[in-house]
């Protein structure tokens, strides 16, 4: 009797390890499938490497965070000829949501930061980026002159040409 229930026992846990093997891939996949579909480009070939989603809460405020590492530059290739993405150097409205700037009276930004105020995306000095406001048309807050009065809900993504790395920034407050 007393065999049986170790088999049972050590039956069980394999299951319980399959599944959670199981589902962390699953999930990993959705999710580069889910941000491929969204940027128009396939990333499903990276590797991610950092993912983090603080929403929750009342409101679901918070921002998701997903670095993509790519073994060459391909992906780097096809925004090359979108029309979707921008080329570096950032735009105003790009610079002041990932990493602040300086204007007359002070500085504005950064926005893409976690809760202490550190930037979730490190400096980038070539490569391209997607912006997206997602503030309803009547609410659009996103100006491309770098003012963000009011700014609520935007993704952001930028790729770094030099480490074959996406940063995928979803932000909603």
């Amino acid at each position: 009797m007393n065999r049986k229930i170790v088999y049972c026992l050590v039956l069980a846990v394999a299951c319980v390890m399959a599944g959670i093997f199981w589902y962390t891939t699953h999930s990993t996949d959705r999710m580069l499938r889910n941000i491929s579909r969204e940027l128009g480009i396939d990333i499903c070939g990276g590797e991610i490497v950092k993912s983090e989603d603080t929403h929750g809460g009342f409101h679901g405020d918070g921002h998701l965070l997903v670095s993509v590492k790519f073994t060459n530059d391909k992906v780097g290739k096809e925004l090359a000829s979108s029309k979707e993405w921008q080329a570096f150097p950032l735009d105003a409205a790009a610079q002041t949501l990932l990493y602040g700037r300086e204007i007359e009276g002070g500085r504005v930004g950064p926005f893409v930061t976690d809760r202490d105020g550190n930037r979730l995306v490190p400096p980038v000095r070539n490569g391209y980026y997607w912006l997206r406001d997602r503030q309803p048309e009547s609410e659009n807050q996103i100006k491309r002159d770098g003012a963000t009065n009011g700014l609520r809900n935007f993704t952001i993504v930028v790729y770094d040409k030099q480490e074959n790395m996406l940063y995928y920034c979803k932000m909603d407050t």
